[in-house]
């Protein structure tokens, strides 16, 4: 006896239906934008396609960011195979020969595929489940949102595009310096008077610290003022096993440590108390990827990188690259592999606790160094010029 879920049937036949349909546009426009360069204007009075009216350019310009759309939709499926490929073999050299026998876009581009791939299991476990929900999220939204370089996010690198790529590029380092103001506004708002005095009283301790960290004119003697942020004092001197270190968030409030998910690109979940611990956890394993970025470039060298390998670098440790050569893009590379591996204790501090063992933390110490260069882009970009005259 044979049954069949005649609803779960029809919801099937619908979605591929609206697959078929989507694939046929896209083939359709691609043929159509390869196969004719002219188009005949509606109204005769426009003679050419740079004078259109103002409803009929409104028209072009949907119809166009559509046609991108679905040609991102072609091309990234039709490269899915070979990308996938490109990374197996990489996988394959970094087993046989080590490491070091990639270069830094190499290392790159494997570890997004790593991400490419949970990407695509997700999308193979939404799928059946909900294709209702796969269809509107995964195709509709991103379609209909031609203009957000955050759209195609959700599928594998395949879908991405050079414009959206470096329009996300500059978003994120805009990003990273209203962050810097966000965050001192929310600690700000915590050291009034008629917030309850505990948590005043750690507010304000906190934002004098920052304070004399970014009065320093040299990042080192800054990460000195955050010593108590960085060092981490241990009761017991010995330890049962030998783990991955992780960042200590403790002391962050949750609203700052959403602003550190928007710098590495993520939205993050809302500051509710059951939920924003997945915050957390996302700035976390954004701090070990970074962690794997700096081990590779300790054993590769900044000397070998590239304009652009060098400038995706910068871009990953949140230094400013605007109006920087290679030589000074390298040389801050060279001081952010020698700040992040050098422990940073201060005596004053250490000494103050008995019984215990002071370690640097340096998952905290990478996160430090990632503010302290989100402030300098602060005193130096182009964006932040209304935030320094209103300082001023």
């Amino acid at each position: 006896e044979i049954t069949i879920d005649t609803q779960r049937f029809q919801i099937l036949f619908m979605f591929e239906k609206r697959v078929i349909f989507v694939y046929l546009c896209a083939y359709l426009c691609n043929f159509s934008f390869y196969s004719s360069s002219k188009s005949v204007p509606i109204n005769p009075t426009w003679k050419t396609s740079n004078h259109l009216s103002p409803l009929e350019s409104k028209q072009s310009n949907g119809f166009d960011a559509v046609k991108r759309s679905l040609r991102l939709l072609q091309r990234g499926t039709v490269e899915l195979y070979s990308y996938f490929r490109k990374s197996s073999k990489l996988d394959k050299i970094k087993k046989e020969k080590g490491i070091h026998a990639l270069s830094f876009s190499e290392f790159q581009f494997l570890k997004q595929s790593k991400d490419d791939m949970s990407k695509m299991l997700r999308v193979m476990f939404t799928l059946p489940l909900s294709p209702e929900f796969f269809f509107y999220s995964y195709i509709v939204f991103p379609m209909m949102s031609p203009g957000n370089p955050w759209a195609w996010r959700s599928f594998p690198s395949t879908f991405d595009d050079e414009d959206l790529a470096k329009a996300r590029e500059n978003s994120l380092i805009k990003r990273r310096i209203q962050a810097v103001v966000s965050s001192l506004q929310q600690l700000k708002s915590e050291a009034i008077d008629d917030v309850p005095e505990s948590t005043r009283f750690q507010r304000e301790k906190q934002l004098r610290t920052i304070e004399r960290a970014i009065s320093k004119h040299y990042i080192r003697d800054s990460l000195k003022e955050l010593s108590e942020f960085i060092v981490q004092f241990d009761a017991k001197k010995s330890q049962k096993k030998k783990q991955p270190e992780k960042a200590n968030l403790a002391a962050i409030p949750g609203s700052v440590i959403k602003e550190c998910c928007r710098c590495f690109g993520v939205d993050g979940l809302p500051n509710i108390p059951l939920i924003r611990r997945f915050n957390n956890g996302e700035v976390q394993r954004c701090l070990e990827r970074l962690r794997d970025s700096d081990d590779f470039l300790r054993v590769k060298g900044v000397a070998e990188l590239s304009s652009e390998e060098a400038r995706m670098a910068c871009n990953e440790r949140f230094i400013g690259v605007e109006r920087k050569s290679l030589f000074q893009m390298r040389s801050d590379l060279h001081q952010w592999l020698t700040l992040a591996y050098e422990p940073i204790v201060d005596s004053s501090v250490s000494s103050s606790h008995q019984g215990g063992s002071s370690r640097t933390n340096f998952q905290n110490q990478r996160l430090a160094l990632l503010a302290l260069h989100a402030v300098k882009s602060l005193k130096t970009s182009d964006f932040a010029r209304t935030y320094r005259t209103l300082l001023h």
